[in-house]
């Protein structure tokens, strides 16, 4: 059986979680600061092995790119979900709003107004 529990949506606070998101540079910068020592040549100079080791270099350096790629893919991933969890949150509330609306109208024509007489329409149906 599971159990039900409210969840509030805090449409604010998911705004500023994928603004944050989308504001970070620092993916940006990675990127770039790997692309710079995968592109670089003669970092060993004539060290022996030095060619082995560029090529190492460069190869570990497109695996972090690689991996920055796909991290970055991630980090649009969450910044979407939040944008998109704001606006669930706004239909949301107002849904609610105007289901509470609906409600306290139908309440108001149901109760007796002062003196015994059913409450006049507040929307000219009745």
């Amino acid at each position: 059986m599971t159990e039900s529990r409210d969840v509030e949506l805090n449409p604010g606070a998911a705004r500023q979680a994928g603004d944050h998101a989308r504001d970070s540079e620092r993916l940006a910068a990675m990127r770039a600061a790997f692309g710079g020592v995968g592109g670089a040549r003669g970092l060993f100079g004539d060290v022996p092995g030095g060619d082995l080791a560029e090529q190492a270099l460069e190869s570990a350096a497109a695996t972090m790119a690689d991996e920055l790629g796909r991290t970055g893919l991630t980090v649009q991933d969450i910044s979407d979900s939040a944008y998109l969890m704001a606006e669930i949150a706004d239909e949301t509330d107002q849904a609610a709003h105007g289901r509470l609306v609906a409600a306290g109208e139908a309440a108001q024509r149901r109760s007796p107004a002062p003196g015994g007489a059913p409450a006049p329409s507040t929307n000219g149906t009745e």
